[in-house]
């Protein structure tokens, strides 16, 4: 792996070779510490962290759509179609699940952005996690929890296939007025990126798993998997262009975050049990209703508010910096409910068995 270093000049040599001086970081030692040999008149390119961040901020849409296609296949080829079989079974908990995704989440969002008169990139970036559908991992955390995991896998499904025409008009309600003229939401273009980097790799992955299980059993965890080191690299290459400042927002920006997590789980989970929901329904819900789909999210915001390298823009960074820190957010929202529900059916199934 070639060392980071920062090129502070070059001195001629008597044998036409050219002594190039690089500072390498973290390398100590003697002369030959600050000193690189190359043969040849050039000096080699400059490798450094900000020449990486910028070539990110170059492909950011790219990368975020890559990632999606990865993970949404990755997600179909654990799928089949008796897991859509929930919607027969279950359709007064279906019915609610999409309630709560489709009208009480952007309804939430809506509520904390006019009510508290949000700034718009505080704003922007809690519209995006707002009109996205629940995320794949939504469905592990429930099957942890001993929820109905057929249940959280049908709304997955289902929420993923009509975020289509959703998550559009979701946005451009959530957003309205919050951009200039020159960003307004492309709802005609979310919606063909979404068929074609959500609807298609997630179709592409059911197919496979229908006629080659063999392969889909070899390829879900993978693709999965490396879906999540490109969103790590994302992350990490957006910190290290300098976008995100927490410090800019204060602790009102993380808290709201974090507010909106925790009511977002909570209108999923105990509203239900008046309509009588079963609770490890409840679970599944509150979880799905929680945990969004934040790689759609990247790749809404950078259609709708692309990265251009040397160019600030405060409502763009601070969207991104919102979408992401949601999604660990979401994270330590629904492992504590989580683990509360599994031990709640543990005690419940010892005393059954007692």
């Amino acid at each position: 792996m070639p060392i980071p270093a920062v090129c502070i000049g070059t001195v001629a040599h008597p044998d036409q070779e050219q002594l190039v001086l690089c500072r390498f970081h973290g390398f100590r030692g003697g002369p030959q510490a600050d000193r690189f040999r190359r043969r040849g008149r050039r000096a080699p390119p400059h490798l450094t962290w900000s020449a990486v961040s910028q070539l990110f901020l170059k492909y950011e849409y790219y990368v975020a759509a890559l990632q999606l296609i990865l993970a949404m296949t990755g997600m179909g080829a654990t799928l089949a179609g008796r897991d859509f079989h929930e919607l027969i079974r279950s359709p007064k908990s279906i019915a609610w699940g999409l309630l709560v995704q489709v009208v009480g989440i952007p309804l939430l969002a809506w509520l904390i952005i006019r009510g508290l008169d949000l700034p718009a990139s505080l704003a922007v970036g809690l519209a995006i996690v707002a009109c996205v559908p629940g995320g794949s991992m939504s469905n592990i955390l429930s099957y942890f929890a001993r929820g109905n995991i057929a249940l959280s896998i049908a709304l997955t499904g289902v929420t993923t296939v009509i975020c289509l025409v959703t998550a559009p008009l979701i946005l451009h309600s959530l957003t309205a007025g919050l951009l200039s003229a020159s960003a307004e939401i492309p709802v005609q273009r979310i919606a063909f990126e979404i068929f074609v980097l959500l609807l298609l790799p997630l179709t592409t992955g059911m197919l496979i798993r229908r006629h080659r299980p063999d392969i889909a059993k070899r390829i879900a965890k993978p693709l999965v998997r490396a879906s999540l080191v490109i969103v790590l690299v994302m992350a990490v290459g957006i910190g290290t262009a300098g976008r995100i400042d927490p410090a800019a927002f204060g602790w009102i920006g993380p808290a709201l975050i974090f507010g909106f997590g925790f009511a977002a789980f909570a209108i999923g989970f105990f509203p239900g049990s008046l309509l009588g929901v079963p609770r490890r329904d409840r679970i599944a819900i509150g979880i799905e209703s929680c945990f969004r789909n934040t790689s759609l999210g990247i790749l809404i915001k950078a259609s709708i508010l692309p990265a251009i390298p040397g160019v600030v823009d405060p409502i763009a960074d601070g969207a991104i910096f919102v979408v992401l820190l949601y999604g660990g957010v979401s994270l330590s929202v629904c492992v504590p409910a989580m683990f509360w529900h599994r031990r709640l059916s543990q005690n419940g199934a010892a005393e059954s068995r007692g």
